[in-house]
């Protein structure tokens, strides 16, 4: 009996884990073209770094000092990027569900919780292979203008890649309650570009005390983690007003606050997704 019971212990497991790498291969496939146009913006991005790099050389020849100044370059846009990608990926994840009336739902042939698991690994591998392709063709121009790579260009990949998975966790939360995708992609962006910003802008204002729960501010440590400055507070006194301002939070802050981000939005996410009713 028990040799009986282990087998079919170990056929269940091997249904779970083929249930949720069918699902990561089916995202691949699903997302294919999707993959392909945001890795022709992510080229796009990097040529449009290289030509504002070399016209700033070309004016000014010690415009890039140090190799992480010329790194800097090549990663201004790395959070709006990352954001475009969490928008594309995350946002229809679930509602695809309740919006198409997919046979997930009414005829279910996996469980929400593997289908759940196997879409977001999908999701965020798609995402993070753009990412990463990202990095090493920046790599190219770096190493030929100063033939060397300091080892902080590979924790700046590190936290772009959580910055992603966190920003996918929000946008994919977003995606486990509202009725169209629409919904939660006007909500993403909007929270991202409008509201953190403006909660820092008054934070600033108001308190001392650094921003580390806002996923905006988390996102500087993916170009201060290549020169992280001495002091990360700065303090000025304009018309009356003391102004803190932040520069970035330092390696510790920022792996645990996108962590928690992380945790509590797909945390959250699976909850509302494994409970909510297709009506």
């Amino acid at each position: 009996m028990n040799s009986i019971s282990d087998l079919e212990k170990d056929s269940r497991r091997r249904r779970r884990f083929s249930q949720i790498s069918d699902t990561i291969f089916f995202e691949f496939q699903r997302f294919g073209k999707k993959t392909g146009i945001l890795l022709l913006v992510a080229i796009a991005i990097f040529g449009l770094s290289l030509a504002i790099g070399l016209l700033t050389l070309d004016q000014n020849p010690s415009a890039f000092s140090t190799v992480e100044n010329y790194i800097v370059n090549f990663l201004s846009y790395m959070n709006m990027l990352v954001l475009i990608l969490a928008t594309s990926y995350g946002t229809g994840l679930i509602v695809v569900d309740f919006q198409e009336d997919t046979g997930n739902l009414l005829f279910p042939k996996i469980s929400r919780s593997r289908l759940f698991i196997g879409r977001i690994i999908g999701n965020f591998l798609l995402g993070a292979l753009i990412i990463l392709i990202y990095y090493l063709i920046s790599i190219i121009p770096v190493f030929i203008k100063f033939e060397v790579l300091p080892k902080e260009y590979w924790y700046s990949l590190g936290f772009s890649l959580y910055y992603y998975l966190a920003l996918l966790s929000l946008a994919v939360f977003f995606s486990s309650f509202v009725k169209r995708s629409s919904g939660a992609v006007i909500s993403v962006l909007l929270l991202m570009i409008i509201g953190f910003p403006i909660v820092y802008s008054i934070l600033m204002l108001i308190v001392e005390g650094e921003p580390l729960f806002l996923l905006n501010y988390l996102a500087f440590i993916i170009t201060y983690i290549l020169d992280m400055p001495a002091d990360r507070l700065e303090s000025m006194t304009l018309e009356g007003f003391t102004i803190n301002a932040w520069l970035t939070p330092d390696a510790k802050g920022a792996a645990i606050g996108l962590g928690i981000y992380t945790f509590i939005f797909l945390l959250g996410a699976y909850i509302i997704y494994k409970f909510r009713q297709t009506t």
